[in-house]
């Protein structure tokens, strides 16, 4: 769980400086990506339902207009992603 909170933190971590490479589009939008992405290598391919959403939140404040209606969507499909999950996994009980 610590593996995949630190490779989620330094892809986050990375963007500025990937951003000053490539741009801001590609460098908010890659590196969160490359975290989520090396996250759900440890804790498995479901969690990529939350941290997706949760990776691409930095890129909605690119532009100044519409930032608002972003991260409401960016919240709704992570509830929708997170209520599937919780649905879909096996009742222990």
């Amino acid at each position: 769980m610590v593996a995949a909170l630190l490779l989620f933190t330094l892809g986050l971590w990375s963007a500025p400086v990937l951003a000053n490479y490539l741009g801001a589009p590609a460098g908010l939008l890659l590196a969160p990506l490359a975290g989520a992405f090396g996250a759900a290598r440890v804790l498995g391919q479901r969690s990529l339902l939350a941290s997706i959403p949760a990776a691409l939140l930095p890129a909605t404040f690119l532009r100044p207009t519409h930032s608002g209606l972003l991260v409401l969507l960016l919240t709704i499909i992570t509830l929708c992603a997170l209520t599937w999950t919780v649905r879909s996994e096996p009742n222990n009980s």
